[in-house]
């Protein structure tokens, strides 16, 4: 993770400040036996895809592809090679809260490492990505190995994740049975999709929590975590405000599952919220619109894609 102060390697490198608040909120990662890599979801390939359709640069590309084969291989590798499947059961785990980009989620409340529904969904699409682009800017490639692995980790995603009682998609922590479940309704259960050929059922399931006013179709827009969860918070980051970056990913899924429409209304809302919030904040309280009291403002990922949602609407 590189940040203005330096780089985040592992969490030998985390600043004493993000220590002490892990600490008080007593998180088993404050203090690791060994040092846990860090890094961000595995968006790069679909990042690279979005530049190359502004600027095709086919040197710059295939340079740059080969950098998102290596980081994907590294989520699928056991930690005989230090890499992110944990337990070496083919579903990737995220190590430490920070590698999601939601570090507060109620997801991350119980022990590390996190099997979760986001990652799976990300590290499917990202192969199907990576397949495109190969086929264009790495002809010498081999593209079977990354479709083949997109399936496998959609059928993983389906038969440990989905919970068809439920009609939802949960997380696990370590060990088994139910004692693993992570029960908590967040956007990270939403995630999926954004998966092409999610089984039907599931689709649907999602499509109606999304349109749900007791859950995530709120006056101002959809939260990160469901209004009707017990861990639901409108101020505190990550446990429900809402965040753009989270409203636009769902809004490409709501696409993805053959819901122009429906994506078209969370765009022009979440692009309304930025408007009447004064400004590209780092989260929004969703029952009033405003920014959350801790929120940062002049937020990047918030400024960057009120831009792009702004243009894609335009079109």
């Amino acid at each position: 993770v590189v940040h203005e102060q330096g780089v985040l390697a592992t969490s030998d490198d985390l600043p004493e400040s993000d220590r002490a608040t892990l600490r008080r909120a007593g998180s088993q990662v404050a203090d690791p036996s060994a040092p846990v890599p860090l890094t961000k979801p595995p968006l790069a390939a679909w990042a690279l895809r979005k530049v190359l359709e502004a600027e095709d640069a086919p040197e710059w590309a295939a340079a740059q592809l080969e950098r998102v084969i290596r980081s994907q291989d590294w989520w699928f590798a056991g930690p005989e090679r230090n890499g992110s499947d944990l337990d070496g059961d083919g579903l990737p785990e995220y190590g430490h809260p920070y590698s999601s980009g939601l570090d507060d989620s109620p997801v991350f409340d119980g022990p590390i490492p996190t099997t979760a529904p986001d990652l799976a969904a990300y590290l499917v699409q990202q192969d199907r990505e990576i397949a495109a682009l190969a086929a264009r800017y790495l002809p010498d490639h081999p593209l079977a190995p990354h479709l083949a692995r997109a399936e496998r980790t959609t059928a993983l995603l389906m038969e440990r994740l989905w919970d068809p009682a439920a009609r939802r998609f949960v997380a696990l922590g370590p060990g088994s049975g139910d004692a693993a479940r992570i029960v908590s309704d967040t956007v990270v259960g939403l995630m999926p999709l954004r998966v092409d050929g999610l089984p039907e059922d599931a689709r649907t399931a999602l499509l109606e929590a999304i349109d749900d006013p007791e859950r995530y179709a709120l006056e101002w827009g959809l939260p990160t975590v469901s209004a009707a969860d017990p861990d639901f918070s409108p101020e505190r980051m990550w446990r429900g405000p809402i965040w753009i970056n989270t409203s636009a990913l769902i809004a490409e899924g709501l696409d993805a599952a053959g819901r122009p429409e429906r994506a078209r209304a969370l765009r022009e809302q979440t692009v309304r919220l930025v408007i009447h919030g004064g400004g590209p904040h780092e989260y929004f309280n969703p029952r009033t619109g405003l920014k959350a009291e801790r929120a940062t403002t002049a937020f990047g990922w918030s400024a960057a894609l009120f831009i792009d949602l702004a243009v894609e609407l335009s079109r």
